[in-house]
C-alpha cells in the first residue's frame, strides 16, 4: 500500500534590508537625548536623595555619613516646626487653589462671551501667568513694602488724600473724555472686524459708536463752558472728608499707619496668597475656557426653548463640560503650590520668624542653611514626594471617572 506524501512549499524568503536595523534604532537615538535628561536631572537625583535620608551627614566635608536608616524620618515626623509647616503649605493650597478655581471660571465665563476688544482683554489676563515666579516675587515685595510700597499708598491716599492733589471740574471732564476714546477705539476694532459676517448687528454697534462719540462730545463741551470749581476731594481722601463729622461726634480722628504685609504674621500668610491668585487664576481660566469652547449650542437654544433660567443652564449644561478641565487645572495648581518656594521666599522669607514656612522653605534651610540636617531635608523631600503622589493619585481617579461620565452621557441620551 502507497503512502501519499505531500510536500508543503517553504515559505517564501522576504528580502531584508541592511537598513533594518539602523531604522529600528532610530527611535531610540531620537529620544536618547531626551532620556539622558531625565535620568540626571530627575531620576538620579530623586535616587540620590533616597540614599541621603538614611544617613546622618555632617557638616564637614570629610567627615564620614553615619547610618541612621529611618531615623530621619521620625526627626522629621517628631518636629513641631514640620507639623507648622505642614499647616501653613495646607492652608496656602487650600485657600489659594480655592480662589483661583472659583475666579478663573467667573473669568471663563466673561471669556466665553463675543464682546469687543475681549481679545485684548485676554492677553492683559493671561500676562502674570507668562511671566517668572522670581520676577513676580520681586514686584509683589516692593509693592507690598510696609514703608515705600504703591499698595500702602494707595490705601493711604484713598483714606486720607493726595497732600496738593486739587482738580478743577473742567480738568476732570477732560480727563473722562480722554479715557472715553478707549472704549471708542476698541469699537472701532471690533467693527471693522465683524462687518460683513452674518450674525453682525450693524445697527445696534452703530449706535454704541455714535453713543460714545456723543459723551465725548457733551464731556469736551462742558469741561469748556462750566466754571473752574476746584474739586478737593482728591486732597481729603474718604476718612478726610468724614473726620470732622467724626470729631464733631466726640470719636478720635483717622490717621493711617503703614500696612505690614510681609511682617504680620497672618497678613504674610494672605499675601503669599494673593500672589499666588493673581499670577495662576489666568491659568485655570485658560483650561475653563478651552472647556466652555466644547459644549455645543443647540444645548443652550434648547434649553431657551425650554425656558429654562440661567441658573439651571449653568448647572445642568455648562458645569458638566468644566468638571474634567477644572479637576485637571486643581491637579496642576496643587502639585505647584505644595512645592511653593520662590513666592515664599522672596516675600516673607519664611518668616516672621518661621511662621509662613512652607515644606519647601523648610527643606531649603535644612539642607543649605544648616548643613548639618541635610539627611532631614532629604526625609521631608521624601515625605513630600509621598504625599504628593497619594494627591496626584486621587486627583487622577477623579479626572478619568468625570471623563467616564461625560462619555456616558451622550450614549444615555
Amino acid at each position: 500500500m502507497s503512502e501519499l506524501v505531500i510536500e508543503r512549499a517553504a515559505p517564501p524568503q522576504v528580502a531584508t534590508s541592511r537598513l533594518e536595523r539602523q531604522v529600528k534604532l532610530f527611535p531610540w537615538i531620537l529620544f536618547a537625548p531626551t532620556i539622558l535628561y531625565l535620568l540626571l536631572l530627575t531620576v538620579f537625583p530623586l535616587i540620590y536623595s533616597l540614599y541621603i535620608s538614611l544617613f546622618r551627614v555632617p557638616a564637614q566635608r570629610d567627615a564620614a555619613w553615619v547610618w541612621v536608616g529611618l531615623e530621619n524620618y521620625r526627626l522629621i515626623l517628631a518636629n513641631p516646626e514640620f507639623w507648622h509647616a505642614t499647616l501653613i503649605t495646607l492652608l496656602i493650597t487650600f485657600i489659594a487653589v480655592g480662589l483661583e478655581v472659583v475666579l478663573g471660571i467667573g473669568v471663563a465665563l466673561i471669556f466665553n462671551q463675543r464682546l469687543a476688544g475681549m481679545g485684548l482683554f485676554r492677553l492683559l489676563v493671561y500676562l502674570p501667568m507668562m511671566l517668572s515666579p522670581l520676577v513676580m516675587g520681586f514686584f509683589w515685595k516692593f509693592m507690598l513694602d510696609g514703608t515705600f510700597g504703591v499698595v500702602n499708598w494707595l490705601i493711604e491716599a484713598f483714606m486720607t488724600g493726595i497732600p496738593g492733589a486739587t482738580f478743577t471740574l473742567g480738568s476732570l471732564l477732560r480727563l473722562l473724555a480722554i479715557l472715553a476714546f478707549v472704549p471708542l477705539a476698541v469699537h472701532v476694532i471690533y467693527w471693522r472686524r465683524m462687518q460683513g459676517r452674518p450674525n453682525f448687528n450693524a445697527q445696534a454697534a452703530q449706535r454704541r459708536l455714535l453713543a460714545i462719540v456723543g459723551v465725548i462730545l457733551v464731556l469736551g463741551t462742558l469741561s469748556f463752558i462750566l466754571p473752574e470749581i476746584t474739586i478737593h476731594v482728591f486732597e481729603n481722601g474718604l476718612m478726610g472728608t468724614l473726620n470732622p463729622i467724626i470729631r464733631a461726634l466726640g470719636g478720635e480722628p483717622y490717621f493711617f499707619e503703614p500696612i505690614q504685609w510681609t511682617i504680620e504674621p497672618n497678613l504674610a500668610v494672605a499675601s503669599i496668597i494673593l500672589v499666588d491668585v493673581w499670577q495662576w487664576t489666568p491659568f485655570v481660566a485658560l483650561l475653563a475656557t478651552a472647556g466652555l469652547q466644547t459644549v455645543p449650542q443647540q444645548l443652550y437654544e434648547a434649553a431657551t426653548l425650554d425656558r429654562a433660567s440661567r441658573w439651571m443652564q449653568f448647572r445642568r449644561i455648562t458645569l458638566p463640560f468644566l468638571v474634567t478641565p477644572v479637576l485637571v487645572a486643581v491637579l496642576f495648581r496643587s502639585i505647584d503650590t505644595i512645592k511653593i518656594f520662590d513666592t515664599v521666599w522672596l516675600l516673607t522669607g519664611g518668616g516672621p520668624g518661621d511662621f509662613t514656612q512652607t515644606w519647601s522653605v523648610m527643606v531649603y534651610k535644612y539642607g543649605f542653611v544648616f548643613n548639618d540636617k541635610r539627611g532631614e531635608a532629604a526625609a521631608l523631600s521624601w515625605i513630600m514626594v509621598i504625599f504628593i503622589n497619594i494627591l496626584v493619585t486621587v486627583l487622577l481617579q477623579l479626572v478619568a471617572r468625570s471623563r467616564s461620565r461625560s462619555r456616558m452621557a451622550p450614549a444615555a441620551e
